[in-house]
């Protein structure tokens, strides 16, 4: 790839703030990033999710739901209200499914499955980011499907 090349695709690379508690996952969820997206900060503790997202605006958000303080489904409707454009994706080892029906009803983009996060995180992302792209208007939103994994919703 040459110099331009290299540097074209580093400008057009997506932003994510990674929402995580856990070290491990964090570490985990940056090297399966950090290829195709710049992950720009970190949040551990839920009273912090919405603060740091307004002052990073990143373009896509990685949001674990079971972490210290304010939960990440109870702080997806005010992150949403605060990051309108940003595609924000679930990632939880959490399937039932009324959980996974909340996380929609306010606001994800995307539901992945913490032991698929290597197969469906970046499709996730990539779906949840077309709201970044045209700057309105739903992506495909992605639900957990037992069989097969994350899906499309029709």
């Amino acid at each position: 790839m040459t110099e331009i090349a290299t540097l074209t695709r580093r400008i057009e690379r997506r932003t994510v703030l990674v929402v995580e508690d856990n070290a491990e996952w964090r570490d985990a969820i940056t090297r399966i990033l950090e290829i195709d997206f710049e992950v720009i900060g970190y949040v551990e503790h839920g009273d912090e999710i919405v603060t740091i997202a307004r002052n990073l605006r990143p373009d896509l958000v990685t949001l674990d739901v079971s972490i210290p303080g304010l939960s990440g489904l109870m702080a997806l409707p005010e992150l949403r209200a605060e990051l309108p454009s940003a595609g924000i994706v679930i990632l939880t080892t959490i399937s039932s499914k009324p959980y996974v029906e909340e996380a929609f009803r306010r606001g994800a983009d995307g539901y992945v499955l913490k032991n698929r996060a290597l197969r469906d995180l970046i499709p996730a992302l990539a779906s949840a980011g077309s709201r970044t792209e045209s700057g309105f208007g739903t992506p495909n939103r992605l639900r957990p499907d037992s069989a097969t994994g994350s899906v499309p919703l029709s």
